[in-house]
């Protein structure tokens, strides 16, 4: 009934309901209950549930420690959850590599990298080796802050400890290099990802297909899209808008037209950033008639336009006065 509660977002019943249990709660059910909480942004709440868990003897485990830590981070920074983790530590609940991984994100969702990669430094004197996805938070964070040549020595590092990239590590270094338009590597990266036992997916091939788009290669973008299916990678939806938005950029509206048709045969139903694409692509073409039948087609297959949608119909309106 707990998880009932948290998931209808009656998280003041929950509480009523743990707080009036005739026999004391176990962590499951705390952990259900913080875990609500922190994910509407009760973190104070939650911490005082936490008190409660041991005022009734509840000995809170890693998982409690590891919502809050995480919903800490979020609401006051990571210092404040560094605190927490020393109480965590204090009342001998060991930290495991998950727990440690959400600290790290929030070192780094501060800017503080650096930092992050100290942390990173000392986790085996806390008892716990980095994996994968510790390295991966911290090279999102040089990434964004361009750090590229620091990004290559965690790398380098990653594999001297004999912790392999996955799909996620070459996803962001794709991107990264798309980025700054170093298309080639970029591509030989993708090529290498199956090397280390791993599968490509649409985020892999995303970042190429929109950097063939913005260089205006629209028939290698075409190539690129049959080769991801070729090696059963099917695109997504930011693939197919990524597509339409050049298409129609590109003055190639009809066949943004066609490809939007066909989206629904391609296992993939547009959005309404799909038809706004297209519907801006139209007006720009000065065709408004065209636009307004798309604008029918989408309200008759249940997608409600937005502003945007209006304004751009609004627009091509008045440029045909």
């Amino acid at each position: 009934m707990v998880a009932g509660y948290c998931g209808a977002g009656q998280l003041d019943a929950a509480r009523r309901l743990v707080a009036a249990m005739p026999v004391d709660p176990d962590a499951y059910t705390y952990n259900t209950l913080i875990r609500g909480l922190c994910g509407r942004g009760r973190t104070s709440n939650a911490l005082a549930v936490l008190d409660d868990m041991l005022c009734r003897g509840c000995v809170p485990d890693v998982v409690t420690y590891t919502i809050l830590l995480e919903a800490t981070c979020k609401r006051s920074g990571y210092k404040q959850a560094m605190n927490l983790l020393d109480e965590m530590r204090a009342k001998g609940c060991a930290p495991d590599i998950v727990t440690y991984n959400v600290v790290v994100n929030g070192i780094c969702q501060e800017g503080r990298v650096d930092d992050a990669i100290q942390f990173l430094k000392n986790l085996p004197s806390y008892g716990c080796e980095p994996n994968t996805v510790s390295y991966n938070i911290v090279l999102k964070g040089l990434f964004t802050a361009e750090r590229w040549e620091d990004a290559e020595e965690l790398m380098a590092e990653m594999a001297q400890k004999g912790c392999p990239p996955n799909v996620v590590t070459f996803n962001m270094l794709i991107s990264f290099l798309c980025r700054r338009g170093l298309v080639e590597p970029a591509m030989e990266v993708l090529e290498q990802i199956p090397k280390y036992g791993c599968t490509p997916n649409a985020l892999s091939y995303n970042p190429l297909l929109h950097a063939f788009c913005k260089q205006k290669q629209m028939d290698k973008a075409m190539e690129f899209v049959e080769l991801m299916v070729s090696r059963g990678c099917y695109p997504d939806i930011v693939s197919y808008n990524t597509l339409l938005t050049a298409l129609c950029r590109n003055g190639e509206v009809d066949v943004a037209m066609d490809l939007l048709h066909q989206l629904k045969d391609k296992g993939c139903a547009p959005v309404l950033i799909s038809y706004n694409t297209v519907i801006d692509g139209l007006t720009k073409a000065g065709k408004t008639k065209e636009a307004l039948e798309l604008l029918n087609e989408m309200i008759g297959k249940g997608l409600q336009p937005d502003i945007i949608t209006y304004s751009t119909i609004a627009s091509g309106l008045c440029r045909e006065r």
